[in-house]
């Protein structure tokens, strides 16, 4: 996560809105920075110093007990304090996360100081320093702190050490080859498929208190021991955080597609800084392509809003001649039924007409007869 993308989304992440507002007030601030450019700063800060590689950023989260008698404005208050006591011209953002049942502050810092140009080192003695300074602040605010606990690990042996010191201790070489998957794992499955890899095997259950690894040689480490930072539930809280702020794969065209415009931007800049002579000329153009970019922004908004503009028009067009299509095809059927109700009802005035004469001509042989009788009957003698 020590990348450049990795800081972008941890800072994204420990910004979020849904995170920190509280009673309509953000709780993000930006020691030594401006928390909203914070990235651009702590890249501009790593490249005037030539440290772009290595470790990126540090990040230290400072928690309260659900139980401990402090609001957020505080807690966030506390935390800028301590932000800006103890990261002396490093670059921090400190943002305090209200929407879970304990209030918490994470810390995002710079691992170059603005100032001097000097990375920040913090072995395990600066990290106990820095959780004394932060007790001390709490207890000058009634606040409570952690009490110490017993370790939870076992140190190393004598033997070990000197095992260790030959290059012969197996429980070392599986403790780096640990340090080494840690280092590329986003999901405790994809650890445990580095570690096969490398010839190791490893059960890690819900069921199973600690993480059991089998070295090549047969031999077997529990993770309790040595170092906390093997430890079950501290690996199981690290991937929790991994899997927050990791960049999804759907994500990686349009983020490559970004950092290779990027790229070309700041080969253009370089190409065309070097042909300049004094820092005037570098500042009008720098201002140039400011404006440049700045003008293309504009104008790519306002093609989007025309866009947007067009697409409305042609979707209210598409529904006035839909509807006009309607009412011209109920016109059209209406004039339609009309037209065959009147020859409907003329051709069958034709067929009573035709079925009249039918009849009567039915009826003249009869008729006929009738007569026949009639003038037989008068005029014949019996």
């Amino acid at each position: 996560m020590q990348t450049r993308n990795g800081l972008s989304a941890l800072l994204k992440y420990c910004m979020q809105d849904k995170k920190t507002l509280f009673n309509g007030r953000k709780l993000v601030s930006g020691v030594n920075c401006v928390a909203n450019s914070a990235f651009n700063e702590m890249m501009n800060t790593k490249i005037q110093y030539g440290k772009t590689a290595g470790r990126m950023f540090y990040h230290l989260i400072q928690s309260f007990h659900p139980d401990e008698n402090i609001t957020p404005e505080k807690a966030h208050q506390i935390a800028v304090r301590f932000a800006s006591e103890q990261f002396k011209g490093y670059e921090t953002v400190v943002s305090t996360h209200v929407d879970q049942e304990h209030i918490h502050s994470h810390f995002v810092m710079n691992s170059v100081n603005f100032e001097t140009g000097y990375k920040y080192h913090a072995d395990k003695n600066e990290l106990q320093r820095l959780r004394n300074e932060s007790d001390k602040l709490c207890l000058e605010y009634g606040l409570s702190v952690i009490k110490p606990k017993d370790k939870k690990v076992k140190p190393m042996s004598a033997r070990e050490y000197r095992s260790a010191d030959k290059g012969q201790s197996w429980k070392l070489a599986l403790a780096m080859a640990i340090d080494d998957a840690m280092c590329y794992a986003v999901s405790k499955e994809h650890f445990i498929e580095l570690m096969e890899n490398e010839g190791y095997e490893v059960k890690w259950t819900d069921s199973r208190k600690n993480i059991t690894y089998t070295a090549p040689n047969g031999m077997k480490w529990d993770s309790r021991l040595h170092e906390e930072k093997y430890l079950k539930e501290m690996m199981e809280n690290e991937f929790g955080i991994r899997q927050k702020i990791i960049v999804t794969e759907k994500n990686w065209t349009a983020l490559l597609s970004t950092q290779t415009s990027q790229i070309e931007l700041m080969k253009t800049l370089l190409d065309t800084a070097n042909t300049l002579t004094t820092k005037q000329e570098l500042i009008d153009y720098m201002n140039q392509q400011m404006d440049y970019l700045t003008k293309n922004y504009c104008q790519a908004e306002e093609t989007l809003k025309k866009f947007q503009n067009t697409l409305t028009k042609q979707a209210e067009m598409i529904q006035t001649q839909t509807s006009e299509s309607v009412k011209e095809w109920k016109l059209q059927a209406g004039k339609m039924n009309e037209e065959f109700s009147r020859q409907l009802s003329s051709e069958k005035q034709t067929l009573n007409k035709h079925y009249l004469k039918l009849t009567l001509l039915s009826l003249m042989p009869t008729l006929v007869l009738v007569i026949w009788e009639l003038v037989r009957c008068i005029w014949l003698p019996n």
